[in-house]
């Protein structure tokens, strides 16, 4: 499934879902052939996957949906099709709303064997102590802070390299696969079929080779 999807040949998964293929199969990074489809652009794929019941709210070891997947790869004809399903799915129920019942909670009443405490006055310099606490310091101090962890480990002074990729040579038009296969037929036309294989000599080496043996098996003999 995960490599009929990643291809984009349709029939090879209609007929594999019809042959009880699990179209929602996890792989160990956790995708899916969804996912699959997604990634390699197969918009019909995709469409008949989602119209196969596929779960698009499934999620990877990245905790990636397809959802995700498809705004990553940004194919807007799959997007499309992806949000559509992604906003049909109803919200989830939260159970433990669900379970509350009406009503305020009952508060704890006092038994008779307890005693009232009083809480005690705090004096005005505390008060005063306390307000300076929790309003003058800067948002910094009141959470974790990456950059206090680095100073603290002595690395927020480390000099930074540049790591800007210089390629070896200039990039250049690359073959497409129909150009590749028209080469290879032509090779295969005018040299044989047995060109594709690693032991294929020309014509004219391999006369020289076979001429070569029979001298060779005729001064043994």
């Amino acid at each position: 499934m995960h490599h009929a999807c990643h291809c984009g040949q349709l029939d090879i998964v209609k007929l594999l879902l019809d042959n009880g293929a699990d179209i929602d199969a996890q792989a160990i990074n956790g995708g899916t052939p969804l996912m699959r489809a997604i990634e390699s652009s197969k918009e019909a794929v995709v469409s008949y996957l989602i119209s196969r019941g596929a779960k698009v709210q499934l999620e990877n070891k990245k905790g990636h949906t397809a959802l995700d997947i498809a705004k990553a790869y940004a194919d807007p004809r799959v997007v499309v099709v992806v949000q559509k399903r992604w906003d049909e799915i109803p919200p989830p129920v939260d159970k433990k709303k669900k379970g509350k019942k009406g009503g305020s909670p009952k508060k704890r009443t006092k038994s008779a064997g307890e005693k009232k405490t009083s809480t005690p006055v705090s004096t005005e310099g505390n008060n005063l102590e306390t307000k300076a606490s929790s309003t003058d310091l800067p948002p910094l101090y009141l959470k974790s802070s990456v950059l206090r962890a680095a100073s603290a480990l002595g690395i927020a002074g480390e000099q930074h390299r540049s790591i800007a990729f210089t390629p070896n040579k200039a990039w250049i038009p690359q073959a497409t696969t129909e150009d590749l296969m028209r080469e290879r037929e032509t090779r295969r036309l005018r040299y044989g079929y047995e060109i594709d294989f690693p032991e294929y000599k020309p014509p004219f080496q391999k006369n020289v080779q076979t001429r070569v043996t029979e001298l060779e098996k005729q001064e043994e003999s």
